[in-house]
């Protein structure tokens, strides 16, 4: 009789280790949804913050509205404007180059694959 109890009691050991595995796959499963939750999130935050800046050219046209309605001076403007005037042409260039960059390798990725290559 005592077989049959040390039987039915590990049964039930090995019963109630069984039970909890579902229970920790869910709670993986859940935090990992939380997590990939989490990264969308902030990675919509971090690209919104990068796309609400201004161009110098944004800033010259708002000073320039701002000049128009007597918010500035004549003399501030045009010390805004001839600063602004040096960061528009390395920002108009720093676009031109990433567009360029951007057309080479594209044009770089199409002949690889009308020669066949693999990357």
């Amino acid at each position: 009789m005592s077989d049959i109890t040390t039987v039915s009691t590990l049964f039930a050991a090995s019963r109630s280790g069984l039970d909890s595995l579902p229970s920790l796959i869910m709670a993986l499963v859940a935090l990992g949804i939380f997590v990939a939750i989490a990264w969308y999130i902030l990675s919509k935050i971090r690209s919104a913050d990068v796309n609400d800046e201004f161009s110098p050219k944004d800033m010259l046209n708002t000073f320039s509205e701002m000049y128009e309605s007597g918010d500035l001076s004549l003399e501030e403007y045009r010390a805004i404007r001839n600063h602004l005037a040096a960061s528009i042409s390395n920002y108009v260039t720093a676009r031109e180059k990433s567009e360029e960059e951007r057309v080479s390798d594209r044009d770089m990725r199409l002949e690889q694959l009308l020669r066949g290559e693999k990357k």
